[in-house]
């Protein structure tokens, strides 16, 4: 299974570091900077894990954490927030999400979030 992961995020610099360790840990990057574009590459690729930014202007990563789940219920989709009061742990899952990372995020430990959605969604394939 190829491992894309797509990042939203409206900070460039951000997208750019994650695209570059992600690729060099043996993923398949996707980088976009608003939920719309999300969307749009969603609809054309087939990828199941999702780290999306909270904070950003249009949508919300709330909303576009709903609308990914209304489209593919199966993939794996994790806050990304500097606001650590923002929401509790539950509430983040009743929105739908599999995960919450609080900005500055550790790295590794977002690859390892990374590579237990990837087993995850092997083992159910594999069920």
């Amino acid at each position: 299974m190829e491992k894309k992961i797509l990042f939203v995020d409206d900070e460039r610099p951000i997208l750019k570091i994650l695209e570059a360790l992600f690729r060099a840990g043996g993923f398949v990057p996707r980088c976009v900077v608003d939920a719309e574009e999300a969307l749009v590459v969603l609809k054309d690729e087939n990828i199941k894990v999702c780290f999306v930014d909270i904070h950003m202007p249009v949508m919300n990563g709330l909303e576009l954490c709903r609308r990914i789940k209304e489209v593919h219920p199966d993939a794996q989709v994790y806050a990304l927030s500097a606001f650590p009061g923002l929401m509790n742990d539950a509430e983040y899952k009743n929105s739908g999400f599999n995960g919450y990372l609080r900005k500055p995020f550790n790295i590794d430990q977002l690859m390892d979030v990374g590579r237990v959605a990837f087993e995850s969604i092997s083992n159910r394939a594999g069920a």
